[in-house]
């Protein structure tokens, strides 16, 4: 089909039309009051676009975000406006310790004791006040045997007294003998004499 041209006379002047084969090149601008339908998807970068296309192509992308992050702008201020973000973040991360195995440097401040953040050692929770808990520096008792002092009131080094004691201190009192007037059982073996020993035998 040869090439066509068609001339249209409007207020502003002549305006060319070049029917070429099927297509139609406009020469100049077009106004209009209707509208055009049936366009096809576009395939092309310079493919005129449809609303619904248009439409879709913008759902697709925010594809369901939530209302207060469908937007460019609503997403940059939830990153603060930083362009760095990912940086900024993985900085971050750095400064802080793992849950499992944590290794801290300076000092270490835990949380108030009290009822709802119990103190655990070894999976047991002690019940002491952190005043009680100070007296501890340096003891080497075991969670068991911290959780015996709740309530009291010693020092440091009176609770380091019982340091290797292994069994009931009573049972183990109960079998010395008092220093005033002791009663033995047994045989009694005696270092060297100093005085009288009444050994409850008296000749007849």
């Amino acid at each position: 089909m040869a090439d066509r041209k068609l001339t249209v006379l409007n207020p502003a002047g002549y305006m060319e039309i070049l029917q070429s084969s099927d297509n139609l090149v406009l020469d100049g601008s077009l106004q209009m009051t209707g509208t055009i339908t049936d366009l096809p998807n576009c395939v092309n970068d310079n493919d005129a676009a449809r609303k619904k296309y248009v439409d879709d192509s913008v759902a697709a992308i925010v594809s369901g975000a939530p209302s207060a992050l469908d937007t460019l702008n609503e997403i940059a201020a939830a990153i603060a406006d930083d362009s760095n973000y990912a940086t900024t973040i993985t900085t971050a991360l750095g400064l802080k310790s793992p849950i499992a195995s944590p290794t801290f440097t300076g000092t270490v401040t835990g949380p108030t004791i009290n009822a709802s953040t119990a103190l655990q050692i070894g999976g047991v929770a002690v019940t002491s006040t952190a005043a009680e808990l100070n007296i501890l520096d340096g003891v080497t008792s075991t969670t068991a045997e911290l959780n015996i002092l709740d309530g009291v009131t010693s020092t440091t080094a009176e609770l380091n007294y019982v340091d290797g004691v292994t069994s009931n201190i009573q049972t183990q009192i109960d079998t010395k003998a008092p220093l005033a007037s002791p009663t033995f059982t047994g045989t009694v073996t005696v270092a060297a004499m100093d005085g009288e020993i009444d050994c409850g035998v008296y000749a007849s």
